[in-house]
């Protein structure tokens, strides 16, 4: 059994769709027609051992229950909104819900930022990391340069050092 994990922040960053974003939150803006997080949602039903997708964030329950609903009755997967109780960061989230996230045994998870707007291949990535037999995969695009970078702590673990850091 696989889960998938999308992140979607809160309300007080993403300040890069405003003005058009002060009504609509960040995750429910429209890319091409649709909510930018159902493009993820998208991509994740489409992995045949995937049975459940988190939504991790710190919007209001009441802004996001009507879009889950939506998805749920849409796609054959069960979909839930853990709102945080504060903001909790990218592994403050994920840490916060390790228990949801491990519930069920899954034997691998995918982790989705969810202002990230791609065509994902989660199959392909997910055959590739079975293929390899490691604990964990990432994966990057070219030219990063404009939200972190990435630099190599000793062999095989890379961390991430975030844009603000960088200034």
């Amino acid at each position: 059994m696989l889960k998938a994990i999308i992140l979607i922040g809160g309300p007080e960053k993403g300040t890069r769709f405003r003005p058009l974003s002060l009504d609509t939150p960040k995750p429910l803006f429209p890319i091409a027609g649709k909510p930018v997080i159902q493009h993820h949602i998208e991509a994740c039903v489409r992995i045949k051992e995937l049975k459940e997708i988190l939504i991790l964030g710190f919007y209001p329950a009441s802004q996001m229950q009507q879009f889950v609903s939506n998805m749920q009755n849409l796609y054959d997967v069960n979909i839930r909104y853990l709102q945080e109780f504060t903001s909790l960061g990218t592994a403050g989230g994920m840490y916060h819900f390790r228990d949801q996230i491990r519930s069920g045994n899954p034997s691998a998870f995918f982790v989705l930022n969810g202002d990230v707007c791609a065509d994902f291949p989660l199959q392909q990535l997910y055959d590739f990391h079975v293929s390899k037999g490691e604990k964990a995969l990432v994966s990057l695009v070219q030219d990063f340069f404009f939200v972190g970078k990435m630099e190599k702590n000793v062999p095989g673990i890379w961390k991430m050092v975030e844009d603000e850091d960088l200034k």
